[in-house]
């Protein structure tokens, strides 16, 4: 049987204390990637040292592809967290919508003038958080992102993933070489 300090506790639990939650758990998951970042890179110059002074003739070849798998494993841990920042970020744009209507009913958007690098890197993404964009009323952050955000960051988490295997893969291929020629 549901308590009644139960139901008033649940009752209690709106939109707002939602939303909250929600963008707590978003920054808490940006904060997990980056510190997986982190911690990847430490793992890796790590191994590499450990590799090049004495662990390649414990391990032979085989011993270079630990680099490549410990990067994909942590890079899928990665695209698991922001697959869920997505996720979250969707939910909220709906309350948004259900608090503020939605990011056409405010009016004309003022977009900024496009400058020479505007044309090349997209860097008006970067200014459109300007409260004036909206004519003063706001549709809320994750609508505002959806519409206009600059995706920089995901674009650059994706990138460094990318890079991070590609060097590793390449130095599975190359350092067994490299080691054998310098013994």
């Amino acid at each position: 049987m549901l308590d009644t300090r139960d139901r008033q506790l649940t009752g209690d639990l709106d939109h707002a204390d939602q939303y909250r939650m929600l963008r707590e758990e978003i920054l808490e998951q940006v904060r997990d990637t980056r510190r997986l970042e982190t911690l990847t890179l430490g793992a890796l110059a790590i191994f590499y040292t450990w590799v090049l002074t004495h662990g390649a003739a414990a391990g032979g070849r085989g011993i270079y592809w630990i680099a490549p798998i410990m990067v994909l494993l942590a890079a899928v841990r990665a695209w698991v967290a922001l697959s869920r920042i997505a996720e979250i970020a969707a939910y909220l744009r709906e309350i948004e919508i259900a608090a503020f209507g939605r990011i056409a009913e405010h009016g004309t958007v003022l977009l900024p003038r496009p400058s020479i690098l505007d044309q090349k890197f997209k860097l008006s993404d970067l200014w459109r958080a300007d409260i004036q964009t909206y004519a003063g009323n706001p549709p809320g952050w994750e609508q505002h992102v959806e519409a206009y955000g600059s995706r920089l960051i995901s674009r650059s988490a994706v990138a460094f993933w990318a890079l991070l295997f590609l060097f590793t893969l390449f130095a599975a291929f190359l350092m067994p070489d490299l080691a054998s020629a310098g013994a």
